[in-house]
């Protein structure tokens, strides 16, 4: 019996020391982790005011190569949107895209004379040059969805109602292409 409980006694004081070594060694590593100098990161550049106020919004063009639509993403001022973000996505459409293989389907002489937004529908009133460049009903559907795509990404905005100086207009000059109702995303 002595034996037994020389072995016993031998067996839990060997497995208390190893779990006081384990233990020793474990709040080692910890204080060690602990007392790590830490270095305050320092940007290489300051970041402008400008470059926080960067917002990125989808412009729709038509491919170069197809009369399918595209977007392009372009990284503008938010500033820029705060007083008629409706006025000033339609003239970043009529002034073309940045990006190669897009062209702008829009004729560059348009300027919009107003763009108001009433309930969820923009009321963009547009001159008449944007109705009387265009011959081709392709043309001028793409034309119309370029502004209504871009304008819809805003999530107030579900339909765009043309005027041209001011009236209703029933169609373009050149093509049998309604203008009648408001559009809707296509």
């Amino acid at each position: 019996m002595d034996n037994k409980r020389f072995k016993m006694f031998l067996g839990i004081t060997l497995i208390v020391i190893i779990l006081a070594c384990a233990s020793f060694y474990i709040f080692k590593q910890l204080s060690s982790n602990n007392n790590t100098i830490l270095e305050e990161y320092t940007p290489q550049e300051e970041i402008s005011d400008e470059q926080l106020r960067s917002t990125i919004v989808k412009l729709y063009f038509k491919e170069t190569n197809s009369e399918n639509l595209k977007c392009e993403n372009r990284t503008i001022d938010s500033k820029e949107l705060l007083s008629n973000p409706y006025l000033t996505l339609t003239n970043l459409l009529i002034s073309g895209p940045t990006d190669e293989g897009l062209e702008s389907v829009i004729p560059s002489d348009t300027t919009v004379n107003s763009a108001t937004l009433n309930g969820e529908t923009v009321i963009l009133d547009l001159s008449s040059a944007f109705i009387s460049s265009i011959s081709d009903v392709n043309v001028a559907s793409n034309a119309v969805y370029s502004i209504v795509n871009t304008l819809t990404e805003l999530t107030e905005v579900t339909r765009v109602k043309f005027l041209i100086d001011g009236n209703e207009s029933t169609s373009f000059t050149n093509c049998d292409f309604s203008l009648t109702d408001p559009f809707v995303r296509k």
